[in-house]
This record gives C-alpha cells, structure tokens and sequence, in this order.
C-alpha cells in the first residue's frame, strides 16, 4: 500500500513537471528569430570597464542580464562599432539588444564580442 502511495505521488509529480511549458520570456529570446541567426538580450547596457559581472571582457561593451537563481550577473560581450553614438547615449540604461548569433568562423576568428544589429531603450 505505501509502495503505492509513493508510485502515485512520484507519477503526479512527473505528469506536473511534464505539462509545464517552458518560459517564454526572458533576458534572452529564442524562436523565431534564433532561426533568423539573431537573438535578442534584455539588460543594462555598460561602457568598458564598469560590469557589474567579475566575467565581462575587459575592453568591451557589454550587455549585463539580470541575476541569475544563484544572484550572479551574466554579461554578454557586444560590438558597438557601428552604434557607438547610440550606445554611448544609452550606457547604463535598461536595453533590448538585437545581436548576430556568433558562428563558427567567428570563433575561429577570435572574436569576443557579438555583432550588434539594434540597440534601443527599453
């Protein structure tokens, strides 16, 4: 009878947890447009230097997500170059940030930093 009792419980739990649908959003965006070959990142934008992240790449701008379930900061390196007026307008502003998914190639490359498409005020 208890074996039972454990079976049942531990099959309403799986059924539960099976049912649930995974979150929609969030920091970081998936779907449509991770198909597109961009993604798109939610958080405060910062000027090199100043993450709040021990893990940002020194030198680069960075997009700083929110605290994970431990309450770490988790930053995503990206290349302003061609939005830098932009970017230095918005530095330390919640942002959406379009970036180019990283390939290959730009591994290869050595590129530490993810290509920014859009950038706007949140």
């Amino acid at each position: 009878m208890r074996q039972l009792r454990l079976s049942l419980v531990l099959l309403a739990g799986l059924v539960t947890c099976g049912c649930m649908k995974p979150p929609t959003s969030g920091p970081i965006s998936h779907g449509a447009d991770a198909k597109r070959g961009v993604m798109n990142v939610s958080g405060v934008l910062r000027s090199p230097g100043t993450s709040a992240s021990p893990r940002a790449t020194a030198g680069e701008w960075v997009v700083d997500l929110p605290k994970d379930m431990y309450g770490k900061i988790n930053a995503i390196a990206v290349d302003v170059s061609d939005r830098m007026d932009q970017a230095k307008a918005l530095e330390g502003k919640q942002v959406k940030a379009t970036i180019k998914m990283p390939t290959q190639a730009d591994a290869e490359a050595g590129a530490n930093a993810a290509k920014l498409v859009s950038l706007e005020a949140k």
